[in-house]
Parts: structure tokens; C-alpha cells; sequence
């Protein structure tokens, strides 16, 4: 099904277009943005987002290469 080929890449697109919104439609001055990447907390949330996406692609990988932990994945991802 389309659904399943397609629904992470769909899922992905969704929710950056929902952070992004605020830069796009201006709500959000690029000075804030720049005055926040001085913060030390933006810094490390910025870290650890990383660490987390590189944490989901090889969950990802992982969900194709054994797919008898399809479940336990997503179940994890939940909470």
C-alpha cells in the first residue's frame, strides 16, 4: 500500500513544514532566531536533536532489515 511505502517520508515532510511555518510567514524576525542560537540551551537542544534523528535512522534502517521489531518500535516512540 501507498501508505506504507510513503507514510514516513509524508510524515517527515508534515512536521517540518510545521516548525518551518513560523520563519516563513515572518511571525518569527531572523534576529530572534540568530539571538537564540547564542543561548546555551538552544546550543544543546540543537545537540540532542541531532543525536535524536541520528537515533530515528537507524531505527528506521533497523525497521526494514528485521521487521519482527516493527512493534516494539513504535510502541517505544509513543510516549
Amino acid at each position: 500500500p501507498w501508505v506504507e511505502k510513503q507514510g514516513l517520508t509524508v510524515g517527515i515532510i508534515i512536521l517540518t513544514i510545521g516548525v518551518m511555518a513560523p520563519i516563513a510567514s515572518g511571525t518569527l524576525p531572523p534576529s530572534t532566531l540568530i539571538h537564540s542560537f547564542m543561548n546555551w540551551k538552544s546550543l544543546l537542544a540543537i545537540a540532542v536533536g541531532v543525536f535524536v534523528s541520528w537515533l530515528g535512522g537507524r531505527g528506521v534502517s533497523l525497521m526494514g532489515s528485521q521487521p519482527h521489531l516493527v512493534a516494539g518500535l513504535l510502541v517505544g516512540t509513543v510516549p
